[in-house]
């Protein structure tokens, strides 16, 4: 059973300040591959605060499958999903919403 845990939801508001802070730490650095992680998931979750707005919400579930692999212990629909419909997978929240955002950008 996914556990659909409060903090995995959270609001626009946060969601947007986390972006903030993000961009923050990305700033402070000139290149590399972990400004580049900073950026694409600061991108996240302002697309994250943009859905919640627009009335679109992304939910954020923990729902470890019996493997040795943390790879897809959570994963990041839309509120509605159905089977085939973009999906991210991740060993974080940070990563199901990141691989989310980026199917769902493909998908259109």
């Amino acid at each position: 059973m996914p556990i659909h845990a409060k903090d995995m939801a959270p609001t626009a508001k946060d969601a947007r300040r986390e972006a903030d802070m993000l961009d923050d730490i990305a700033a402070g650095y000139a290149i590399g591959s972990a400004v580049d992680k900073a950026r694409l998931l600061a991108k996240a979750w302002r697309w994250y605060a943009d859905q919640h707005d627009a009335g679109d919400r992304v939910r954020i579930s923990y729902d470890p499958p019996p493997i040795p692999v943390r790879d897809f212990d959570y994963y990041a629909t839309l509120d509605g999903y159905d089977g085939g419909d973009p999906i991210g997978h991740g060993k974080s929240r940070d990563e199901a919403l990141t691989e989310l955002m980026i199917a769902v950008e493909e998908a259109r």
